[in-house]
């Protein structure tokens, strides 16, 4: 799949960044054309992430039907879909007009905060979740969960919609002229109002649309408390684990050892990023050999849905870009595909790229490393489900297996306790290759301590550190981890059936 991807990013930059591309339209002030090569129509399909950030005073018509994400982050263009829409289209919509001629996928509009779409047929389900402002017409029927969490602005339905409209949803109108079921949870069904209608005649007044007394209004209920999906971080750390040996003598200290990890991307032109100590920094500022996690230059930005149409509309330059699956929509595999190639789009060379998601988020994760081969997977402690730092390790141990399996992606582990040289060291002996935190110890003091601990333990490379070296020094991390217990010097029983 990461050749689909590449193919829709090199067609995004011939759209944003090539001479004959939209900086060119706009001056000649003539629509840019996508599906009509030498004026004859040739409908095109599957475009992930098509045409994302798109400016004001653009014009776009396009033959066919997008995938996942088109127009994203739509930033004042005028759009003229000449079929149908695929998942997600319109996302994060700031200005700017999307029609769509036909039906469209679920997740239309989402997270939307201005400008118009319209859709002539039908859409999937959770369209206009997370709405924010802005309109929305929807000439057909919907599917579930229409307006979900929206806090603002107008969906016009002609149709029947489908199951929950409305649930949790805090501002904002849904307007239906069809059958519409009980209102979601924290959202109350009413009839229309004069004042509602004419509001929805006036938002699409140059379509001549008539909202029909009949129609229903869905709006928030004003009772419902919110729902948020709570953290829960790992507890405790791993200081009930030992460094061992593994009857090795002791190395004598003036050999050299390198820790540093340099990862590469699927794409040559990627710079690579390299990481001294093996550690990627949560916060503070970059340094040679040690980025962090920011929005300068030197760092790498965060991404969630939050900062995500930002980036898309203000790419700034980055030593890399790290995309929290967690703080994202429900995505499937192409949809995550959709994502990516508009967010590589905006850059004229792609940064180094990587992917982090909690627990959940196992099987997914070793998914897209073999599917998209980004520069590197990172598995979250934060989202660990409250478990024990300890239990999590056997589970980080498989997916960095499974990972191996299929390609040669870096597998990186966030957590979310101060790091010292042993977290390091304990990383590296269960499969991972660099932790994702904070510590409070300088980086040449770190590394020198880690570099010791290797020497004791008669080791000239943290590669050659595996879970031989590795004790538990008590029968409960013993039982979860699976570690040899210490003086027992093997799994114990349960582990070993």
């Amino acid at each position: 799949m990461r050749e689909a991807i590449e193919r829709s990013v090199r067609l995004n930059r011939r759209l944003l960044h090539g001479e004959r591309g939209i900086a060119l339209a706009i001056e000649q002030d003539r629509a840019l054309k996508i599906g009509w090569p030498n004026n004859e129509p040739a409908p095109r399909s599957g475009d992930l992430g098509f045409a994302p950030a798109l400016p004001e005073g653009l014009r776009l018509r396009y033959l066919g039907e997008p995938a996942s994400f088109a127009i994203a982050a739509n930033n004042g263009a005028n759009v003229n879909i000449e079929g149908g829409g695929g998942t997600w289209l319109g996302a994060w919509q700031r200005h700017g007009r999307i029609r769509i001629e036909g039906d469209s996928g679920k997740g239309l509009a989402h997270g939307a905060t201005g400008g118009h779409i319209i859709v002539e047929g039908s859409v999937g389900d959770d369209a206009g979740t997370r709405l924010d402002g802005g309109m929305v017409l929807i000439r057909g029927n919907t599917g579930k969960r229409i307006g979900a969490g929206m806090s603002s602005g107008l969906i016009l339905v002609q149709g029947d919609i489908g199951e929950d409209p409305g649930a949790m949803m805090t501002g904002g109108r849904i307007i239906v002229e069809g059958r519409a079921p009980v209102a979601g949870s924290g959202a109350r069904s009413r009839p229309s109002k004069a004042a509602d209608r004419k509001v929805a005649e006036k938002a699409f007044s140059d379509l001549g649309i008539t909202v029909d007394k009949d129609a229903v209004v869905i709006e928030a209920d004003g009772a419902s408390l919110a729902v948020t999906q709570e953290r829960r971080p790992a507890t405790g750390d791993w200081s009930t684990i030992q460094l061992v040996s593994d009857q090795k003598e002791p190395l004598e200290g003036r050999r050299s050892l390198d820790l540093t990890r340099v990862m590469t991307s699927y794409d040559d032109a990627t710079p690579p990023l390299g990481l001294r100590a093996a550690l990627l920094l949560s916060e503070g500022d970059s340094s040679p050999g040690a980025p962090s996690l920011g929005i300068k230059r030197d760092q790498i930005r965060r991404l969630d849905a939050k900062t995500f149409a930002e980036h898309l509309c203000n790419p700034i330059a980055t030593a890399g870009l790290l995309i929290d699956i967690d703080e994202m929509p429900d995505l499937d595999d192409q949809d995550l595909d959709g994502i990516l190639a508009a967010l590589l789009s905006v850059h004229e060379v792609s940064p180094p790229l990587l992917i982090i998601g909690g627990l959940a988020r196992v099987d997914r994760l070793a998914r897209i490393a073999e599917r998209v081969l980004p520069t590197a997977i990172l598995l979250n402690f934060e989202h660990s489900e409250g478990r024990t730092a300890t239990s999590v390790l056997p589970i980080s141990g498989r997916l960095g297996g499974r990972i191996r399996e299929t390609s040669e992606t870096p597998l990186g582990l966030c957590i979310p306790w101060e790091i010292c040289a042993d977290d390091l060291l304990i990383a590296a002996a269960t499969g991972a290759d660099f932790i994702l935190g904070t510590t409070d110890i300088a980086l040449e003091e770190l590394t020198a301590s880690a570099r010791g601990r290797l020497l004791s333990l008669g080791i000239d490379s943290i590669e050659q550190l595996g879970r031989r070296n590795l004790r538990a020094l008590d029968p409960t991390t013993a039982a979860v981890s699976g570690l040899r217990l210490i003086g027992y010097e093997r799994p114990l029983p349960e582990w070993l059936a």
